[in-house]
């Protein structure tokens, strides 16, 4: 790699061969990060640098360097994909920022490690009572289905044979049976742990038989079945999630490193950040080069990035590394996917937001429980669209288990319209005990419909959990949140009770 050359690199790649400015500019990049001069690397000197541009040279004003950066880019996945798949470090540019991050990929058999531990769930057909006619096929069609819409699932595994067959040793069993009972069909279906057969959710569903057809059948009952059992914190992840925090000892495993995420998630506290940050770098230790990781990390980095105990830490870059390592072994990883749009957000570039999240929501293969927290983005960035709302909505009432930070979407919204008892409402149900973020959006509420004692109370408990939100809190709040929702919460704030 001449002058920029790293032991287990075996050359360029082949498009940064046949480019003098590429060439030039990784071997630049490379070179300034290996001195320790990583930090430095603006747009500016790149480009009068690297890419011999004039001292007179206006990033602002021409895209020359990003445009050869994101063509660099291309290039390292290419090569590392193909050519130099067997090398032992691999450079990667992130997306964002000029600082090339160096990695060492993990043996195949560890890469994969992770994903053999993924719990499995079996769907077994239905069982059906009084079919008779085109009905009878309603056992096989809704075991298919839910096969189908369960694999969307990022966390799990899905196993499927045909009737009468079984799955090896799965983690859980989706079962059920399906009766034509009078003029009603009667869908009874039941979630079971493989090992002990204990169940641990049950759902009725009853409809009109006339009203049967594979349309609504699929989105009345296959999709909520599914949601309910298979999606993010749903029945599956809350019983995974009580026996992990149960267990005293635990094997390294991406699937206890999620459960852990989720927990931050659930309660946004430090404790349980530090938890999941540490479990990841535990799979990492063990799995270098695991995509699924890597995004996971990064995401989890920046999230915490908009909550107050990182009040005063600057932008995760780290985040930026692992989103680009991610990049090279699974560039489609739904973590990562959503990543980006997190990215998007603490770097208030608000205005991307609304097509790139609904790009997400709209694509099938994306996860149901990643698309939800892409609304929230467009939510807290005054992005949201009516169908964006409305699958919010559809997603929380099917899914019980959800997680409560969605209402605070909506409530921000709503205190922006003026609907203060429709604000109030949806902060009550996103209640998290101990969490900063309720205390300032009640003083908003009660500050604006001028229920002083109320107001009061708020400002003591904002001020018990926060004492110092004064200096920090217009900085924490505007990471995350448009800049009309952080006047106003702070414009209550300020307002002397």
């Amino acid at each position: 790699m001449a002058a920029a050359r790293l032991p287990g690199c075996s050359s360029l790649p082949p498009s940064a061969k046949t480019s003098p400015r590429l060439s030039g500019l990784l071997e630049f990049l490379v070179g300034e990060v290996l001195a320790g001069k990583g930090d430095s690397l603006g747009e500016y000197r790149v480009g009068t640098e690297a890419l011999g541009l004039a001292q007179d040279f206006d990033p602002g004003a021409k895209s020359l360097v990003r445009s050869h950066a994101g063509r660099l880019r291309k290039a390292l996945a290419a090569y590392y994909a193909g050519e130099g798949r067997n090398d032992e470090i691999l450079i990667a540019l992130p997306p964002v920022g000029y600082r090339v991050v160096f990695s060492k990929p993990g043996p195949a058999k560890n890469r994969r490690r992770s994903i053999a531990k993924l719990p499995m769930i079996f769907v077994a057909e239905f069982r059906g009572i009084g079919l008779k006619g085109a009905m009878r096929d309603l056992p096989a069609t809704v075991a298919e289905e839910l096969s189908l819409r369960l694999s969307r699932a990022a966390h799990l595994r899905v196993a499927r044979t045909g009737a009468g067959g079984t799955a090896l040793d799965p983690d859980f069993l989706l079962e059920g049976s399906i009766e034509h009972r009078g003029s009603n069909l009667l869908i009874r279906s039941r979630l079971m742990e493989g090992a002990t057969g204990l169940q641990i959710w049950g759902k009725r569903h009853e409809f009109p038989a006339n009203r049967w057809n594979p349309a609504s059948l699929e989105e009345e009952i296959v999709e909520a079945i599914a949601v309910e059992t298979g999606s993010d914190f749903g029945r599956i992840d809350r019983h995974l999630l009580r026996k992990n925090s149960a267990s005293k000892r635990e094997a390294p495993s991406l699937q206890s490193a999620l459960l852990k995420v989720k927990a931050f998630v659930t309660d946004c506290s430090e404790k349980s950040h530090k938890a999941a940050v540490a479990a990841l770098q535990r799979v990492l230790k063990i799995s270098p080069a695991n995509a699924e990781a890597h995004a996971v990390l990064g995401v989890l980095m920046l999230i915490a990035h908009c909550e107050y105990f990182r009040r005063t830490a600057p932008f995760p870059a780290a985040a930026l590394e692992h989103f680009a390592i991610a990049q090279l072994g699974d560039p489609m990883n739904p973590y990562l996917r959503y990543g980006r749009l997190v990215e998007m957000l603490v770097s208030r570039r608000h205005k991307e937001i609304g097509s790139a999240a609904e790009e997400l929501i709209s694509d099938p293969d994306f996860p149901p429980g990643l698309s939800a927290f892409a609304c929230l983005c467009q939510l807290y960035t005054r992005t949201a669209t009516t169908r964006t709302r409305r699958f919010l909505t559809g997603y929380m009432k099917q899914n019980p288990e959800y997680p409560r930070v969605f209402h605070t979407g909506f409530a921000l919204e709503h205190l922006a319209a003026g609907d203060l008892e429709a604000a109030s409402r949806e902060m009550e149900l996103a209640h998290i005990p101990g969490y900063w973020f309720g205390p300032i959006m009640s003083l908003a509420i009660q500050q604006t419909a001028g229920l002083q004692a109320k107001a009061k109370d708020a400002r003591a408990e904002l001020r018990r959990l926060c004492p110092d939100f004064a200096l920090h809190g217009r900085e924490v709040l505007g990471r995350s949140l448009h800049p009309d929702f952080v006047d106003l919460l702070m414009s209550a704030h300020a307002s002397r009770v």
